[in-house]
């Protein structure tokens, strides 16, 4: 594969980016009143540069929340820039199967030795009802459904909706369309999840098929035509339709691919390749700079193995199981310490896979 993209392409509808004077009013108060209880952590820097994903989240949520919501993420990026540990993190990924429907060359799941009985599974329900339990207690904020495998093959995925409803301020879950039902189309909108990103590549189909392998581009179309207009029937979500897709192959073309989807979507975007379909075997990277994942979230896969980040998709890097340990115990034991460390003083080169990825 050849990696073209070397920078991030969004589009947002600008009519659902703008918020209005009394709009930044209201987040000036804001501003005051959290100056007064010394939690603002320079809150007023921060809501000068909002971007677009949290404007959307402010216009379709109630007023009330918007203080928290601010502060959460004001929060969340100061400690991450700065590389200071929260009690506990604010972002959790849970991925109730790590099984895919897809063969992506782009993705781990193209990896042979990952696609084992070994790897694969699907999250118990209980499990799932005991880490979403514990994650609102010890203030975790957000909380994606995602990660090494496509969260709508898990039979009781509307359970798992259903029981996180109202817990969080910030609900997300990736998809790539396939398997998307009426049901579950209407159990995301009326548990008020947040963001669905649909993982998308092309507007072509011979380009689709070949980097969505497994799939076909007339169906996820059905999919997403049918779950914009679901949506179009709640006047009141709060669900922000978004698609992602990675730019790799030349003949990926963005003004048709934002011709073709754009209308069914809030935000339209491209992320560059990373070579994730070998990890392990990359060649050694010059990055050296901390990665920021380790400070800002915390992946649960489905057999309670807690990671620092899904590029290590086979948890070379784990601090340990839950419930075996808390979450809130594994976010800073002993082998978190270390791997952090290591960041901060530059050391990736210790760790595998640290030392051959190119995030940070």
């Amino acid at each position: 594969m050849e990696e073209l993209a070397q920078q991030e392409i969004n589009l947002l509808k600008t009519s659902d980016a703008t918020l209005s004077i009394d709009d930044f009013s209201y987040i000036d108060e804001i501003v005051q009143k959290s100056k007064k209880h010394n939690t603002g952590l320079d809150l007023k820097s921060y809501v000068s540069k909002l971007t677009d994903q949290e404007i959307y989240w402010l216009k379709r949520n109630e007023k009330e929340k918007w203080q928290s919501y601010l502060e959460y993420r004001c929060v969340f990026k100061y400690n991450r820039k700065n590389h200071i540990l929260g009690e506990s993190p604010l972002y959790l990924l849970i991925e109730p199967t790590s099984v895919c429907n897809l063969g992506c060359p782009m993705c781990f799941q193209a990896d042979s030795t990952f696609t084992t009985k070994t790897y694969m599974g699907m999250m118990d329900i209980e499990l799932f009802k005991s880490a979403i339990t514990e994650a609102k207690d010890i203030g975790v904020q957000a909380i994606t459904l995602a990660s090494r495998g496509e969260p709508t093959l898990h039979p009781k995925l509307i359970e798992m909706l259903n029981f996180m409803k109202g817990k969080f301020l910030d609900i997300k879950i990736n998809t790539n369309g396939t398997k998307l039902t009426e049901e579950i189309c209407r159990s995301l909108i009326e548990n008020g999840v947040n963001e669905v990103v649909f993982s998308i590549d092309s507007s072509e189909k011979t380009t689709f098929e070949k980097l969505r392998f497994g799939a076909k581009l007339e169906k996820v179309l059905e999919n997403v035509q049918l779950f914009s207009r679901i949506r179009s029937e709640y006047s009141n979500h709060k669900t922000l339709l978004r698609i992602s897709g990675v730019k790799i192959l030349k003949e990926q073309d963005w003004d048709k691919f934002v011709d073709y989807w754009g209308p069914y979507f809030d935000q339209v975007g491209w992320v560059p390749a990373q070579a994730r379909w070998d990890t392990y075997n990359n060649e050694l990277s010059e990055l050296s700079e901390p990665c920021r994942f380790l400070w800002e979230r915390m992946y649960l896969w489905h057999d309670g193995t807690v990671n620092p980040c899904d590029v290590d998709y086979k948890s070379l890097l784990s601090p340990g199981k839950f419930p075996q340990f808390s979450l809130k115990q594994l976010w800073d034991n002993q082998v978190y310490r270390e791997i952090r460390s290591d960041h901060i003083n530059l050391l990736r080169s210790r760790l595998k896979p640290c030392d051959r990825c190119g995030v940070c």
